[in-house]
């Protein structure tokens, strides 16, 4: 029943697979569950899957990737990707009313651009950022990266009888107020994470899967390992109050909030182009873009756009290589003092302070 829904499926959506729509090419994920996800992609052209190692890859001329998975026990899976994006894909998460949509995500994603160059001042330089998404069963979330991302997906996948019987007795879990969220009507929640922690985490997955290579990772370890995440997770949560869970923006909306989050990181060096550009650009009214904006990222255009300034710019004095002052032009900056109040607002010390 359960290969010949997969097969089904496929026939239906392989005429599709990488259409080009809304600027995007599309590539359609099942994603009832980790066993129709994998089996779904098992399905499609230029992919290497391998049963005994829990891996597959594929290298395509739209996607360099490389995902690890693992079924920790019953109703408990953990995924980590790798990906290189040889142009714009946008994932379409599909459920098949014929399987059961039973399972959680919780998804922490880690995406690196690289920074275009001012007048040669700076060399090969990448920006990185990271965000959490939980969502629940059927609900989905447009997932859309540009061309030239690398990106490391983690992903926790639980069903709703691990989250009873397991989750629920995880007393970080039980006392927190992230409990809430799975008996509210809110589909998902999303949040942002300090990129420091997001490669701690990275590192401590990926270790995991290399030593399971050498048949040396405990399945108490892997168990640990998903209580931690969702830990980390609990701890974002907490800290930042995100009590109001998001409402789902509608497919072509959010594509048009991560265009416009391209644009404002494109545009680090220098000043803020304006809500109204930004929006001409994306094809949104003002009013819609900054109600979307928040909706997707928890802050105002303007907010996103100078911590996410004042975070490439602390890269750059971590380099030691500008003084604070020519760091302060390079981000548009005449008058330092301004620049040095923003970047105290934002990452809470001094440039100088900065070590």
């Amino acid at each position: 029943m359960f290969s010949q829904t997969i097969n089904n499926w496929f026939s239906k959506v392989k005429q599709t697979l990488f259409k080009y729509k809304d600027g995007f090419y599309e590539l359609p994920i099942l994603s009832n569950s980790p066993e129709s996800t994998i089996a779904s992609i098992r399905k499609m052209p230029f992919v290497k899957f391998s049963k005994k190692n829990e891996t597959f890859s594929s290298n395509n001329p739209f996607i360099k990737a490389h995902v690890y998975y693992h079924e920790i026990e019953k109703g408990l899976w953990y995924m980590h990707a790798d990906a290189l994006y040889k142009e714009n894909v946008s994932y379409k998460r599909i459920n098949e009313k014929k399987l059961s949509s039973e399972y959680y995500l919780l998804f922490l994603e880690i995406a690196r651009t690289e920074m275009q160059d001012k007048e040669g001042l700076i060399d090969g330089m990448s920006y990185s950022n990271s965000s959490w998404v939980l969502f629940k069963p059927k609900a989905g979330i447009t997932n859309c990266r540009f061309k030239g991302n690398k990106t490391t997906a983690l992903t926790l996948y639980f069903d709703q009888e691990w989250l009873n019987h397991k989750l629920n007795k995880f007393k970080k879990f039980d006392t927190s107020i992230l409990k809430s969220f799975f008996d509210s009507k809110s589909k998902l929640i999303i949040g942002h994470e300090e990129i420091k922690t997001a490669k701690t985490i990275s590192k401590i997955s990926k270790k995991l899967f290399q030593k399971k290579t050498d048949n040396s990772t405990t399945e108490k370890e892997w168990q640990n390992f998903a209580f931690d995440f969702i830990g980390f997770f609990i701890d974002k949560y907490e800290k930042d109050h995100t009590s109001n869970h998001l409402i789902e923006i509608a497919h072509l909306d959010r594509k048009k909030m991560i265009h416009a989050e391209k644009i404002l990181l494109d545009g680090l060096y220098g000043n803020f182009e304006g809500i109204e550009k930004v929006a001409a650009e994306v094809g949104l009214s003002p009013t819609k873009l900054k109600s979307n904006f928040k909706l997707a990222f928890g802050a105002t255009v303007f907010q996103y756009f100078r911590q996410k300034q004042m975070e490439a710019a602390k890269i750059i004095i971590l380099k030691k290589e500008l003084p604070i002052k020519e760091v302060a032009l390079l981000f548009g900056y005449k008058n330092p003092s301004r620049f040095t109040d923003a970047y105290k607002e934002c990452i809470g010390i001094l440039p100088s302070e900065t070590v």
